[in-house]
């Protein structure tokens, strides 16, 4: 790049790579700039769009990618990048008809996302048997292999492996599942929040097993909706019990999530955004993630997810973005106001999985920190009203 900084191929080949190292505002320049030079091209612009799409200018990655894609219109992967902005937006029809158009003329990858990328828009719908069938796509996207047949939801006393996939957060919200699975066959549980099993008292537990040891089948947590034909609307009733009772005064916060994640930027709150609560007399505030945390907030010991059920549970309301916490909250039955992104999640979308959830969203169109500003002060607000 240094010996051709003029050059509009060069800098969009380093767009690129700036975007798969999450450098966003760096990577917006350059691809900007390439296609001031001559790089105007749907690959580029596909880059454009969904760098736009990371740091929440979703109108604007919106206008690129309709753009990318009329010039090569028949290219599934600008077509799935579109149509996840269109989701974004709420534009729900024209992202289906789009992703139903590359089914039906892909195969492979492509065809396999779109069907993913629909599933989304189903299940957020509540249109369960077509959406966990689609949703199983995501298997072929991850390339899961394992030595044992998958399970087919079949009754019968040879024990099935149930394994992890994806963040914790999911993980939480499909252990409703295992009730259900426990009653065809005995389950050994291979994922990281196995332990909070134990906290499920409609799960027969004389139907959990040791982890270790042979079985004669494997299921994904995340597929045992689709295998078990789990079609109906999920109850919002609690799964997770603890001792704990919640505390009038203590208020759980949870601000940030994995930051790995491509579009954390969109759904984490700047730490500073939080002093808006500070104002808020009556209250004590809890930490519910670990790091560095402001110095009025109360840290508390949360090492498993065993450990964070119990500082949940005795809170009387968790504040939380959209990660581990939030469903954990909902899982306990613990008031939720979810600090949810533009757009947002399908699981916070048309059917309620959980009982007690009110969610607070950046207005549309405004810059990522200022929309995390006037959600931080309208809660505040909100909070001052329930003490």
């Amino acid at each position: 790049m240094n010996r051709r900084p003029q050059d509009g191929g060069a800098l969009a080949n380093l767009g690129a790579a700036l975007f798969a190292c999450n450098a966003f505002d760096e990577a917006a320049t350059v691809l900007s700039q390439a296609c001031e030079r001559g790089a105007r091209t749907a690959e580029t612009l596909n880059s454009l769009g969904l760098v736009e799409m990371a740091l929440g200018d979703l109108r604007a990655a919106c206008e690129t990618l309709q753009e990318a894609l009329q010039l090569r219109p028949s290219d599934g992967r600008i077509a799935n990048s579109l149509g996840t902005v269109l989701m974004e937006i709420g534009r729900l029809e024209e992202a289906e008809a789009l992703f139903g158009a590359i089914v039906m003329r892909e195969s492979g990858e492509e065809a396999d996302r779109a069907r993913f990328n629909r599933a989304i828009i189903l299940l957020g719908q509540g249109r369960f048997a077509e959406g966990w069938r689609d949703f199983e796509s995501r298997r072929s996207l991850l390339r899961v292999v394992s030595d044992v047949p998958h399970w087919d939801g079949s009754a019968g006393e040879e024990p099935v492996a149930v394994v992890g996939e994806q963040g914790l957060g999911d993980e939480v919200q499909f252990l409703r599942f295992l009730t259900e699975a426990a009653k065809r066959r005995p389950l050994r549980l291979r994922f990281r929040a196995a332990a909070l099993a134990d906290l499920m008292p409609e799960l027969d537990q004389g139907r959990i097993l040791p982890a270790d040891g042979p079985v004669a089948a494997e299921v994904s947590l995340l597929s045992l909706p689709a295998v078990l034909g789990m079609d109906d609307v999920p109850s919002t009733e609690p799964y997770l019990a603890v001792s704990e009772k919640p505390e009038v005064v203590r208020i759980g916060v949870c601000w940030s999530g994995n930051p790995s994640y491509r579009f954390d930027r969109r759904r984490s709150v700047p730490v500073e955004c939080l002093e808006a609560l500070r104002q808020v007399n009556g209250v004590r505030f809890v930490a519910l993630q670990r790091g560095d945390v402001p110095d009025w907030m109360e840290q508390v010991p949360l090492e498993t997810p065993v450990d964070l059920a119990r500082e949940v549970g005795r809170c009387a309301l968790v504040i939380s973005v959209d990660t581990l916490v939030a469903h954990m909250a909902g899982a306990l039955g613990r008031a939720l106001w979810l600090l949810n992104r533009e757009g947002g999640d399908w699981r916070w979308k048309d059917v309620d999985w959980y009982g007690d959830v009110r969610q607070f969203r950046p207005p549309s169109g405004v810059a990522v920190a200022a929309g995390w500003e006037a959600v931080l002060r309208e809660v505040a607000e909100a909070l001052s009203l329930r003490v």
